[in-house]
């Protein structure tokens, strides 16, 4: 089987670690050709990576217009903010797009990736890789099997871990809202679209929200703190958020990413060099002096036809989940701690996942309860990364846009349920009428 050819737009953690070590692991599937990236040490590590010659190496993804076509597909893993133009540019140079979510910074350009995608015959699917994990496919298998009837509410939860809060969203890229997205998108968008997944095709109705930055500010910060950690903080033993524990001791938790987060603050390995780079890089900024605006805890309702009812909570304050037999005696993570859980209340018996990655569920009838185990296959996000990479792999080869088992039109209601979420967060939980929310645009 010939490999289908493919270009890289943005060599950060994601197109670098998770889609990148895809393509070296499955061959047969995928070979990049082109990269893409403003930063010359991940364009040139990635095209080591992968043998791609200096003359498909691009520090502007729109230079890849000037010369022959690169590939079939582009794969575009670039900051929020850039998705829908790089897209558009993609698509208007006929590659079909397999692209990271969210879908983009605004409803507008969510909208118009639409009317993008029903007018042109390339392929665009989003990488909404959580339907294509093992856990989250088992638990659809009980809902639409009817064991537990028709679905009436649903609770859940998305508990970011305190570590990958401070990573990504105080200190790094999704900080504030302006340069990325809300954080009920950049980090969520996965959550809604999961929810629009269990609401079988009810529309979503009505959205109300409450959230607000409770933690991460100025006033919270240890006394004597100073702006940065390397800056000699009189609190440094006793904070978790010590850059220089997490980044430069070596031995700091995980954050959230594949390789974890210590790779995207720097290339440098020994302590003595990352200390020197969190000295003048955002990583090394105290947590409660970083400037972000985005909330670190959120509660979303949501009314859908039919009557069905979702409380969704997404936080911050999540605990770094156990590690080897501790992750096994739970058969996942626990309750509380970093990861997604959830409950499904239907007519016939719920449907409950204690923890992330297993389930348990019990009809009325009998009160019998039957559990399952999805274990945490390879690949990032329990192997849904590598999933949905396939999937889109798989309709560009077949030539099939229903191969695709995620839709576009059912990723954009899930991000305008997410815009209007914010919207009404920000109007002090204004009921917002989606129908009517889709009309001003």
């Amino acid at each position: 089987m010939k490999p289908i050819e493919a270009v890289l737009v943005g060599a950060g953690s994601r197109g670098m670690m998770e889609f990148g070590t895809f393509a070296l692991r499955y061959p047969q599937f995928v070979k990049f050709t082109a990269v893409a990236d403003p930063d010359q040490w991940r364009r040139e590590e990635f095209a080591a990576k992968h043998g791609i010659p200096a003359e498909r190496c691009f520090a502007d993804y729109r230079d890849l217009a000037k010369g022959p076509k690169a590939g079939e597909v582009l794969v575009n893993t670039t900051p929020d903010r850039m998705h829908y133009e790089v897209t558009e540019f993609a698509v208007a140079n006929g590659y079909h797009v397999f692209q990271e979510k969210p879908i983009a910074g605004t409803i507008e350009e969510c909208l118009a990736l639409l009317k993008l995608a029903r007018n042109t015959d390339r392929m665009i699917q989003i990488a909404h890789c959580l339907r294509f994990t093992s856990f989250y496919m088992e638990a659809m298998k009980v809902i639409e099997s009817g064991f537990i009837g028709t679905p009436v509410m649903i609770t859940y939860e998305e508990n970011v871990s305190c570590s990958h809060m401070a990573h990504s969203y105080v200190r790094g890229a999704y900080g504030k809202r302006e340069s990325a997205s809300p954080m009920i998108l950049a980090k969520s968008c996965h959550d809604l679209d999961i929810l629009m997944w269990m609401a079988q095709g009810r529309k979503p109705k009505k959205v109300s929200s409450f959230g607000s930055l409770s933690f991460y500010k100025p006033e919270n910060a240890p006394e004597g703190a100073p702006l940065r950690c390397t800056d000699g903080c009189p609190a440094e033993l006793d904070c978790p958020f010590s850059a220089i524990r997490t980044y430069a001791n070596g031995n700091g938790p995980k954050i959230g990413y594949a390789g974890g987060g210590q790779w995207q603050v720097s290339a440098e390995t020994s302590k003595e060099k990352r200390i020197e780079v969190l000295q003048s890089s955002p990583y090394g900024r105290c947590v409660f002096h970083c400037g972000n605006d985005v909330v670190d805890h959120q509660v979303v309702n949501i009314e859908f036809e039919e009557g069905l009812t979702v409380g969704f909570t997404m936080n911050g304050f999540g605990a770094i989940s156990p590690k080897g037999p501790m992750m096994e005696k739970f058969g996942g993570m626990i309750s509380g701690g970093s990861g997604r859980t959830f409950t499904v209340f239907g007519t016939k018996g719920v449907l409950n996942a204690p923890g992330y990655g297993h389930i348990e569920y019990t009809d009325f009838l009998t009160t019998q309860t039957h559990r399952a185990q999805t274990g945490f296959p390879e690949g990032g996000h329990g192997g849904g990364d590598y999933g949905v990479f396939k999937n889109f792999l798989d309709a560009v080869r077949s030539g099939k846009k229903e191969v695709m088992r995620n839709s576009l039109e059912e990723a954009v209601m899930s991000h305008v349920v997410g815009f209007a979420a914010e919207e009404s967060r920000l109007n002090g939980g204004k009921v917002i009428e989606i129908d009517e929310y889709i009309s001003r645009f």
